[in-house]
This record gives C-alpha cells, sequence and structure tokens, in this order.
C-alpha cells in the first residue's frame, strides 16, 4: 500500500500543486481530488493512470475538480478500456460531466465513467469508507478510508463538524487542511484555521497530522508554530505512508 501527497497548496499557490491525495491499495487505487494542476504532478510522477480505479470529489470548487478534464481526456488518448469509477456528490455530478464534455469533443469515450454517490458509509470491492460534511460553503465530504492496515482521514476543505470529529477520532493518520494559515487567526472563514486545529489535536491521543491548503504566504508562519507540536506538523509533497508505516 502507498499513501502519496501529490499536491498540499491552496486555491491559488504559485509554489505547490493544488491539494490531493494519491492512494495505492490492494483493493484498489485512489485519487482524492482532481484541481488544475495535479495532472502535470501525476505525469511528473510517472504514475501508472491505467491502475486508477476511483476518484474521489470531497467537493466541486474549481481548485479540487478542474483537472478532471485534462485527465480523463489523457486516459482517453492512452487507449483506456477499463471503467473508471467516480465518487461525487449527487448535486454535484452535473457540474463534473460538464467538464467531461472538454475531454473527448469529437469521438465516444473510449471507457465507462461509473457515477456514484457519496454515502455516509460503504463498501468498495471489499474496501470500507464513511465520509461526513465538514463546515464549508459548498458541501465538502470529509473521507475515513481504510487503506490497508492504515485508517486515513482526509478533510477536503472546511472547518471540522461533529461528525468529521467523530471520523478523526477513528484514523491512524489525519490529513487536514488549514486553509487559514495565519496561527493568530480565531475566524475560519469556511477554512480551518491553526487555533481550531491545535485544540482538536489533543483529542486524538497520539494520532499524526499532516496539514495542507495552507495559503504560500502563510507557510512560513505556521511552520514555525508546528514546530512546538508533538503530532501535527506540515504536509510535504511526497510520501505519506507505505506498507502500514507512517512517514513524516
Amino acid at each position: 500500500m502507498k499513501i502519496e501527497m501529490l499536491g498540499i497548496g491552496s486555491a491559488y499557490s504559485r509554489n505547490w500543486t493544488t491539494s490531493a491525495l494519491w492512494i495505492e491499495s490492494l483493493e484498489h487505487n485512489w485519487l482524492i481530488d482532481c484541481g488544475p494542476t495535479v495532472p502535470q504532478k501525476l505525469w511528473l510522477k510517472q504514475i501508472n493512470l491505467h491502475k486508477l480505479d476511483i476518484i474521489y470529489f470531497t467537493h466541486i470548487h474549481p481548485d479540487h475538480c478542474l483537472g478532471l478534464a485534462t485527465l480523463v481526456n489523457y486516459l482517453h488518448n492512452q487507449q483506456r478500456h477499463e471503467p473508471l469509477l467516480i465518487l461525487a456528490q449527487t448535486k454535484q455530478q452535473p457540474y463534473l460531466k460538464s467538464l467531461l464534455e472538454l475531454a473527448c469533443l469529437d469521438e465516444p469515450l473510449g471507457f465507462e465513467i461509473i457515477w456514484q454517490d457519496i454515502s455516509d458509509r460503504a463498501t468498495i470491492g471489499g474496501q470500507h469508507y464513511e465520509s461526513a460534511l465538514s463546515d464549508h460553503p459548498v458541501a465538502n465530504r470529509s473521507l475515513l478510508l481504510n487503506v490497508d492496515n492504515i485508517r486515513l482521514f482526509y478533510s477536503g476543505d472546511g472547518s471540522p463538524t461533529r461528525q468529521t470529529i467523530k471520523l478523526m477520532q477513528q484514523a491512524d493518520l489525519i490529513v487536514h487542511e488549514c486553509g487559514n494559515g495565519n496561527t493568530s487567526a480565531q475566524t475560519s472563514n469556511g477554512h480551518s484555521n491553526f487555533q481550531e486545529l491545535k485544540a482538536l489535536c489533543s483529542q486524538t491521543n497520539n494520532t499524526p497530522w499532516r496539514l495542507y491548503h495552507c495559503p504560500d504566504e502563510h507557510q512560513a508562519t505556521l511552520s514555525n508554530a508546528l514546530q512546538t507540536q508533538t503530532n501535527m506538523t506540515l504536509a510535504k509533497e511526497q510520501l505519506l505512508a507505505a506498507d502500514g508505516v507512517i512517514y513524516g
């Protein structure tokens, strides 16, 4: 198994790929979110996308979904034939489907796309996941996924809610957005801030946290503040876990 942080960047980052996660497991290979700069990172990493089984969209803000057309166009041109499952909220699927009109303008798509709503809990081919809404202007579904020997929590965007906190408390690894990286901020404006996440960390025992989606201008400040935290660090665009072992 492998969990790799493809991107940690905020919506308009000049330094980082837009936030996304790549997961390889015994059951399925997942891509979590696909913003506009994610496809290029997939090419650079030389990830074998014929082995991609599932794309999970936490929500449909542009920095989390606009790369879908480019990725599907690539798969079509690479003559993919295997079906691709897209997990997305039912009300958000029409917007994603409109993006796919750009992926293959002049001929039928060479493989089937299967659309499925995100449930509170479900099992896909033996792999279990749970999901809950965060506090975000556009409905965002945070994810708790059993990746072989690791229970991974991925927030997508938004401040924690009672439901997402319950999922975090079950996790072995928490990957959470910190879209407000000003360490003195107390308001969220639809994103988490360091102070609320710091307080919440004490409720998750010794579970390691990796923070992402921090604006470029707040990265240094947040990184310095995290030096005093035991279990919480700034995420890096690198391997997070492999074969059951969690890395820094």
